[in-house]
């Protein structure tokens, strides 16, 4: 028979809840995160089935239990693989200001898990968010994103180019939380068709995205350009 295991663990005034469980269907061991009873992360790991099951599923609940144990005695975080694309300190800093609050304890397995699984930086937002609670994403996604946006420091795609006086790099930056993986391709686009007029290349912009936050990526065009 195949066991799950659930372990409470108190921090202060937060209690995390830890339930970790075999999923046949997929051949997971998923470990899902709770801080005060809203979710925060879901940790997998694949095995085979021929395995034995329940010794693996104790070794990831008692792996996490003991990362949440040393994440709550430490006070910054604490890497333990490098990025897979540029990420300057700096920025680091600043989205680990904006999310530790939140996290408390599981900030440096939550972290460390997103590092490690993202190859650029639209998956790592991703990673480290999409298994909030959604009311809690919704929240923090808006200040990381934000963050990120108007990141003077974070540098990506084409250095040294500029369109008008705004470098390259920080209009892709500003546009990357609206396109996503997509964001480059839009803006090699608009840079083609650039003629020297401003409001035409914002224009441009503006007419390839289909989301729902036109009048916010339109602003964070007029913030860079003026």
């Amino acid at each position: 028979m195949v066991v799950s295991y659930n372990d409470n663990l108190q921090f202060g005034n937060s209690v995390f809840h830890v339930q970790t469980e075999y999923y046949k269907a997929t051949g997971t061991i998923i470990c899902n995160i709770f801080k005060d009873g809203k979710a925060l992360k879901k940790l997998k790991k694949k095995v085979e089935e021929s395995q034995d099951l329940n010794q693996l599923i104790s070794e990831f609940h008692d792996f996490v239990l003991n990362r949440l144990k040393e994440g709550a005695k430490l006070k910054e975080v604490k890497q333990t693989t490098a990025f897979k694309f540029y990420f300057p300190e700096e920025l680091k800093a600043k989205i680990v200001d904006i999310i530790a609050p939140y996290f408390g304890a599981a900030m440096n397995v939550i972290w460390n898990d997103a590092v490690n699984n993202s190859p650029d930086i639209e998956a790592f937002v991703s990673n480290l968010l999409n298994d909030l609670d959604e009311n809690l994403r919704v929240v923090i996604e808006h200040k990381v994103r934000f963050i990120i946006a108007n990141s003077l420091n974070f540098k990506a795609g084409k250095k040294g180019v500029f369109i008008g006086n705004v470098e390259r790099d920080k209009v892709l930056l500003a546009i990357s939380p609206f396109f996503g993986v997509n964001a480059n391709s839009v803006l090699d686009i608009a840079q083609s068709l650039y003629s020297g007029d401003i409001d035409k290349f914002k224009n441009i912009i503006l007419k390839k995205y289909n989301g729902d936050k036109v009048s916010e990526l339109e602003n964070s065009l007029n913030r860079l350009f003026g």
